[in-house]
């Protein structure tokens, strides 16, 4: 219960309010300016990150093994990619990196954590 008083205060303290939103765009419009390409690329590396652990735990390969590490090095490049388009080209970001700078996201992976341990708390022998 301490985890998830202390989870919910700082939501409270630390999350900022949310905006209005301007207008609603037509669907047509939303979907001419979805992040099509960043889309892909993430999904891509986040695929290939799995897929490498999936490689190591699942089917036991070596890390030196050329399906793991060939995965995880495919993971590196899509990752970057990714970033940099959505730092220089999206003209709509799937993931707008100023989510990254500032307290908002340091606030919900601790709010994340709390939980997490809660929840494992109340799983627990």
């Amino acid at each position: 219960m301490p985890f998830l008083v202390l989870s919910i205060g700082t939501i409270c303290a630390f999350l900022p309010e949310a905006q209005q939103a301007i207008e609603k765009p037509s669907l047509w419009r939303a979907m001419r300016d979805f992040d099509t390409t960043g889309t892909f690329l993430l999904l891509g590396s986040i695929s290939s990150l799995l897929l490498a652990f999936s490689n190591r735990t699942a089917f036991l390969y070596e890390w030196s093994d050329s399906r793991v590490w060939g995965l995880l090095v495919s993971f590196g490049l899509l990752t970057v990619l990714f970033l940099g388009f959505e730092a220089r080209l999206a003209k709509n970001p799937i993931v707008p990196l100023y989510l990254f700078r500032g307290q908002t996201l340091p606030c919900v992976f601790l709010s994340n954590f709390t939980l997490s341990v809660a929840a494992q708390t109340f799983v627990s022998d």
